[in-house]
């Protein structure tokens, strides 16, 4: 018989634990949606979904418990056990990143009746621990800009604000939306890839490249960008915009699997007046998709712009970075 051990050595509070697949999977999915209820988005509601459908399945759970990649998958972590019932939990998990060791922490969640009482730093100052004993290079999360208890929790803890995300998000592609008199839109060119290429590290920044839920070169113009399109099983369409024969900016249209579709915004700070207006309305005239549609970009950028081409602001995360 294989022994399996570990070098880490548990939390020493009685509470605290690390979190075991095998029968807490239902427990942390009930206590997320709990916890997180008003803030829940589609994506997010899937997770809880695919949680509870995993949790029915006990061979693939052994199975699964026993992998030795299971810190990257993503459910492991810690969580706060009182009387047989989990009512705190952390997410930790590894994320491949230039090479690089980096876990990223999600779904700190504690039972309303349970707050006020430290769980959540004593399982934050858990999983920090665990990503030093494994000498990772930095961890991750992020925090909702309105939630002032958490940011206060993280910045004590030596967490650094790093970028700011705004997500926008739009229920349907507008009928018969003009496109705006002026700017010239059309299709993205073979030669605008340099600039867009540029621009889009700029918009989103490489820090974040191991979040991003793509790989940029799916936009690559080539043989290379049509094979990373396939692999990605996805489907883009791109348009660029320009002005006296300067070009401005570029959107990116991205089908998903999901329930909406991502816009992925290229341009500098001193064209979006412009582009952000030309692109937008342009590309909701040109569409014939009636699914959601989803942007994320810098926080505090291009906001009336977004507005005014009927885009609501669904959150503002901020990224936090713990180097050890």
């Amino acid at each position: 018989m294989t022994v399996i051990t570990f070098s880490y050595a548990p939390p020493v509070h009685p509470h605290l634990r690390r979190f075991d697949l095998r029968r807490d999977l239902a427990a942390v999915a009930d206590l997320i949606e709990l916890c997180f209820s008003e803030t829940l988005d589609e994506e997010g509601r899937r997770y809880i979904r695919h949680m509870r459908s995993t949790a029915r399945h006990t061979g693939m759970l052994r199975l699964a418990a026993l992998s030795p990649a299971r810190d990257s998958a993503p459910y492991s972590g810690f969580v706060w056990e009182e009387d047989g019932r989990v009512v705190g939990n952390l997410s930790q998990f590894l994320m491949p990143a230039w090479g690089k060791k980096i876990y990223l922490i999600a779904n700190v969640a504690v039972h309303p009746d349970f707050r006020q009482r430290g769980i959540a730093r004593a399982l934050t100052e858990a999983a920090l621990q665990y990503s030093r004993d494994r000498k990772a290079e930095a961890t991750w999360l992020h925090v909702r800009e309105e939630n002032a208890s958490a940011l206060h929790l993280y910045r004590s803890l030596e967490f650094v604000d790093r970028p700011r995300r705004t997500t926008w998000v739009t229920q349907t592609v507008a009928d018969n939306t003009p496109a705006l008199v002026g700017p010239v839109v059309g299709a993205r060119l073979r030669e605008h890839w340099p600039q867009q290429s540029y621009w889009f590290e700029q918009t989103h920044p490489p820090a974040l490249d191991w979040y991003l839920p793509f790989r940029r070169q799916i936009f690559q113009p080539g043989l290379w960008g049509l094979f990373t399109r396939f692999w990605e099983d996805t489907r883009v369409q791109q348009w660029a915009v320009t002005w006296q024969g300067q070009l401005l900016g570029i959107l990116a249209w991205q089908r998903t699997h999901g329930a909406t579709d991502r816009l992925w915004l290229a341009s500098p700070p001193e064209f979006e007046e412009t582009a952000i207006p030309a692109l937008l309305s342009h590309a909701r005239w040109d569409f014939s998709s009636r699914r959601k549609l989803t942007l994320e970009y810098p926080a505090g950028r291009g906001v009336e712009a977004f507005k005014a081409l009927g885009f609501s602001e669904e959150q503002t995360l901020i990224w936090m970075e713990y180097q050890a």
